[in-house]
């Protein structure tokens, strides 16, 4: 099997669930071995994450961490990377010109998977830098689907949300105040809301799963299917990798 490199630490708890969830997917590929996985914590100062995800500004200041974080990956043997985070792909041009391996486009794989899925509208949810940045606009644009954006204190709302919730710090109000705005988007014509920041997808309670389009979810099995190129299977079968809700 390939080997990842997974950027994470980005932040800490949903980088957990990603590498629980491809251990998880490896145990029942049926190949004859476990997967093996690089893993790097980016060590972004508290001060320069809260400028990001509150603010939308600053972001430019991580790039040398991830620079090296990718070096790093790759001097350990790392096949290809991915990262757990929407907000840093709009680095991911300039990473992707420095690796010396593929980079895995967690924007590109989710636009794939709506268009799959045969939604014209759908709603966004993320932080002021994919927001801002139109991050998931432009390519659901080219895919002929609208999409629908929080209002202006919604997207403060969120953004503090976010925020704690990589400081793992989130409360049970914000799992109300993030249903609402899901339920919001929905009752204004989404056919399905992408939750377009990883870390949303520890607010998301099972009655919700069927009309979100996780990214993190995306990417597990995005990930999963370059680990298991050229893979031995030893059952003959191997793993049928569902896009989604299984």
């Amino acid at each position: 099997m390939r080997v990842p490199g997974i950027l994470g630490g980005l932040g800490p708890q949903t980088t957990a669930v990603f590498y629980n969830a491809l251990a998880k997917l490896s145990d029942q590929s049926g190949a004859d071995h476990r997967a093996g996985m690089l893993m790097v914590s980016v060590p972004i100062k508290y001060s320069y994450e809260q400028d990001a995800i509150q603010n939308g500004q600053g972001e430019e200041r991580l790039l040398p961490m991830l620079f090296d974080s990718v070096r790093r990956l790759e001097d350990g043997g790392a096949d290809f990377i991915a990262m757990p985070c929407n907000s840093l792909h709009i680095f991911h041009e300039e990473l992707q010109r420095r690796a010396r391996v593929p980079f895995l486009n967690i924007v590109e794989e989710t636009a794939s998977v709506v268009s799959a899925e045969g939604h014209k509208q759908v709603g966004l949810l993320g932080s002021p830098i994919t927001l801002g940045k139109q991050l998931y606009q432009r390519d659901l644009n080219k895919r002929g689907i609208e999409a629908h954006l929080p209002g202006t204190d919604e997207s403060v709302e969120l953004a503090a949300i976010i925020h704690r919730l990589v400081l793992q710090a989130a409360t049970e109000k914000d799992r109300d105040a993030f249903e609402r705005m899901v339920m919001g988007m929905l009752d204004r014509g989404a056919g399905a809301v992408i939750l377009a920041c990883t870390d949303l997808q520890l607010l998301l309670s099972s009655s919700l799963k069927p009309y979100v389009i996780d990214t993190l979810e995306v990417l597990v099995m995005a990930t999963m299917r370059e680990i298991l190129k050229g893979a031995s299977v030893v059952n003959g079968d191997g793993l049928c990798l569902e896009t989604r809700h299984p």
